[in-house]
């Protein structure tokens, strides 16, 4: 049983490593064909986040900036625990059977956490105008990679569903 947990997870590592370089490179590869053909792409213009463990998805489902994402898993993790508000971080540190619980719940593919997957990247857009907005989510389209508009703010991070709101792209592959 040991042995083919093991192999799971290996097999899960090598997979998530895999997409995580290939969503990155096809991102990359249109960022550089989006400066090509664009000569004045503001340095911002980047990935800004790309794969990530587990527990650092986790601490960003709990910070209270993200109050507004990640409603399902928190919804049930609230179902499954019995409590009427979210623990902090650090409770759900101190408590193994919530942590194993978060743990399964955010590696599941079905879930969409594609960070963890390593099937999505960010990219700043922050300092496109509207229409290279448009002309850079296109190359992105024409490429396979999915966008959602998201908006960074000070104190969170929201999707939007305007792109001359938005401030990164989710770009999932």
């Amino acid at each position: 049983m040991k042995i083919k947990i093991t192999m799971t997870i290996l097999m899960l590592l090598i997979v998530t490593s895999a997409n995580a370089q290939t969503t990155a490179s096809r991102v990359n590869e249109a960022i550089r064909i989006f400066r090509e053909y664009n000569l004045n792409v503001p340095a911002s213009v980047r990935i800004t986040s790309e794969n990530r463990p587990w527990q650092r998805q986790l601490e960003l489902i709990l910070s209270p900036r993200n109050a507004s994402m990640y409603p399902n898993i928190k919804r049930d993790f609230l179902s499954f625990s019995g409590l009427s508000s979210l623990p902090s971080y650090a409770q759900v540190l101190a408590n193994q059977n919530w942590l194993n619980w978060w743990q399964r719940e955010i590696m599941n593919p079905s879930r969409g956490l594609d960070h963890v997957t390593g099937r999505a990247v960010d990219v700043s857009v922050r300092d496109l105008t509207v229409e290279q907005r448009r002309n850079f989510e296109q190359i992105l389209s024409n490429m396979g990679i999915r966008v959602t508009y998201e908006d960074y703010r000070a104190d969170e991070t929201v999707i939007v569903h305007n792109i001359s709101q938005a401030t990164l792209f989710h770009c999932v592959y």
